[in-house]
């Protein structure tokens, strides 16, 4: 049984356990049309309405995320910062700063043109610095991002999308999504062509 660290919820839930790996995704600020958030906010309002057992919440929650991450590749409008190249370097920079400085094994990781995915777990046992590190690596690479494109203003979600593994099988299925997500977008025809990618 994996031994909770925290529970807590804003727009989404966030369950912090000890010693898992976890699979985030992170997007950039108004990368989703408006009524995709307003759709999946209905959804989940209506949804909370009713008591709902841990498999019910998990699959709901893996609902709402493939609907959102299928609006964001294939967003035709919104901002697509990450496609610029100075920019995703500067993310997966972030990635590397996160193992040296924190801990976490970056598994694997993937910038797409409006949204990252990763997987990664903390070999020091801070998963509850999860979302505290994350705000850290996506604050840095806000204000320096905003630096290349001479603009200001918000740049990320505050919110991520984090979901906590509970097995091997669980760890490489989420491996596959994140290295195959520019193969679905039809970006490229194999992961290892992706160049921003850990």
């Amino acid at each position: 049984m994996a031994e909770t660290i925290s529970f807590r919820r804003r727009s989404l839930p966030h369950w912090y356990v000890a010693d898992r790996t976890y699979f985030v995704t992170f997007r950039l600020r108004h990368s989703l049309p408006g009524h995709v958030v307003r759709e999946m906010r209905d959804e989940l309002e209506a949804f909370a309405q009713s008591t709902h057992d841990g498999a019910q919440w998990n699959e709901f929650r893996r609902r709402q995320f493939v609907k959102m991450d299928r609006a964001l590749d294939g967003a035709k409008s919104g901002p697509r910062y990450l496609a610029d190249a100075r920019i995703a370097r500067l993310v997966i920079a972030g990635f590397r700063w996160l193992t040296d400085r924190h801990g976490w094994d970056v598994k694997a990781a993937t910038v797409m043109s409006n949204h990252v995915h990763c997987l990664l777990r903390n070999l020091k046992g801070e998963n509850h610095l999860l979302a505290k590190h994350l705000g850290v690596l996506k604050g840095f690479t806000a204000r320096e991002a905003n630096k290349i494109l001479g603009r200001d203003g918000s740049f990320w979600l505050d919110e991520n999308f984090d979901h906590w593994c509970r097995n091997p099988e669980k760890i490489e299925s989420a491996r596959r999504y994140i290295h195959d997500n520019p193969v679905k977008a039809g970006l490229v025809s194999r992961p290892e062509d992706w160049p921003w990618r850990i």
